[in-house]
């Protein structure tokens, strides 16, 4: 077996210290047209976030831009302020009051999760901004987006009780993990939308090229995807234990990651010659699935793939696969035997947990 170190080499963007008054407990990166903050380095108690830093607008708080910091208790944004990114204020613990700018159109996943402030709303729906749907804390089983909602990252996510749910004709965005782990949704619904619609109780962006989300108890073992479709999205179809078979288009060109994740009754993937990309473990714990042919364009077989598909005992790898990342195949107890290119580089845990032969 061969082992592959890979090396990426990206752009870094600079970051900076800020001086300006007011501004010096943070750390900023300048763009073109506006700063981000990247990171907070102060004491904590009450926070001011500046609105300008070197006569740019502070328009972006990071991702984890102060993850975990438990020491500030509240926080003031100014109204330029319009992207709140992943996990920005996870963990701060001792934050119960904001005081929110009102052009914020996006909030990424968790941004808020273990701060007081979030523990202590008491609306169903916990709405900031321009309409950002952060949380859904109510109890309904069948449920209503609101209209005004623009958009929703990982609001409903690990709710457990929801049946059904109705989007509104507002929404613009829509998060790839908003419904994860909601594991008894069987219908979605949405109101007349200039950017997303519903076709056979999936969701798509209105022209069909990109499916985001099946319910994950929604009635049918078999599944066509729509004919205009080139991406399937990320966390699409995980949990669907219904789910038998799906006949993927031609236009499919890439599987974003855990998109088949526990699709536990999947006996068979046959993916078209033009899909190219495989995301992380997107057909992780297909425990059902014994067949699966790839297309000849996939160049990388990515980390967990397949990993826990203790049935599979059946695999066509094309001569265009360079990369078998980590843990790509782990735990496939049937397969025994399967065919690898010879330049393809091999990960020496991509088939760990079973008895491969590689030829």
């Amino acid at each position: 077996m061969m082992m592959l170190v890979l090396c990426s080499c990206t752009d870094k963007v600079q970051e900076n210290v800020s001086d300006t008054p007011g501004a010096k407990s943070f750390k900023y990166i300048e763009y073109d047209d506006f700063v981000e903050i990247s990171k907070y380095t102060g004491t904590g108690g009450n926070v001011k976030i500046p609105e300008m830093i070197g006569g740019s607008p502070v328009k972006s708080i990071a991702d984890k831009a102060f993850f975990n910091c438990e020491t500030v208790t509240s926080l003031t944004m100014p109204q330029t302020v319009e992207k709140i990114g992943a996990k920005a204020f996870f963990g701060c613990s001792s934050l119960d009051d904001i005081v929110f700018s009102d052009s914020i159109s996006y909030v990424g996943s968790f941004a808020f999760k273990g701060t007081p402030w979030l523990n202590e709303q008491s609306e169903d729906f916990v709405v900031v901004g321009d309409g950002v749907l952060i949380d859904y804390r109510g109890t309904s089983q069948k449920v209503e987006v609101p209209e005004g909602i623009t958009a929703f990252e990982d609001a409903f996510a690990d709710n457990y009780s929801i049946t059904s749910i109705s989007l509104p004709s507002t929404l613009k965005t829509f998060g790839s993990n908003a419904f994860y782990a909601c594991t008894i949704i069987k219908e979605i619904s949405i109101n007349e939308n200039p950017n997303y619609i519903v076709d056979n109780n999936i969701l798509y962006t209105a022209d069909k090229s990109v499916l985001l989300y099946r319910p994950a108890l929604a009635s049918g073992d078999s599944v066509s995807v729509g004919e205009e479709t080139t991406k399937i999205n990320s966390y699409a179809f995980s949990n669907n234990t219904k789910l038998k078979s799906i006949e993927f288009p031609e236009s499919l060109k890439s599987i974003g990651d855990y998109c088949f994740d526990y699709c536990t009754n999947l006996e068979e993937i046959k993916l078209p010659k033009n899909t190219a990309q495989l995301g992380k473990y997107s057909f992780n714990y297909c425990s059902s699935l014994k067949k699966i042919t790839l297309g000849n364009k996939i160049e990388k077989i990515p980390e967990g793939t397949f990993a826990s598909c203790k049935s599979l005992n059946w695999v066509l790898i094309p001569e265009s696969v360079r990369i078998i990342d980590k843990n790509a195949f782990y735990y496939c107890s049937a397969l025994t035997d399967i065919t690898i290119p010879d330049t393809a580089s091999i990960d020496d845990t991509a088939f760990a947990g079973t008895g491969i032969n590689i030829h």
